[in-house]
């Protein structure tokens, strides 16, 4: 949910490239899943539908 209230100002500033790190806090915090799940989807696809590509920080690249 974090990610989600910050989104706008990423807009705003017309990133090539995003860091997408969520869920660390949201189970601890009462957020449901499938509401979290939604949430991130949409998100990824707004940033996809501005031009910005997206990469997840909780997966280790090798």
């Amino acid at each position: 949910m974090q990610m989600h209230a910050r989104l706008a100002r990423v807009l705003a500033d017309k990133a090539d490239l995003v860091i997408w790190q969520g869920g660390v806090n949201d189970p601890l915090t009462g957020v449901k899943l499938s509401d979290f799940e939604q949430l991130t989807r949409d998100d990824l696809l707004v940033l996809r539908e501005n031009g910005a590509g997206a990469g997840d920080a909780s997966i280790p690249a090798f």
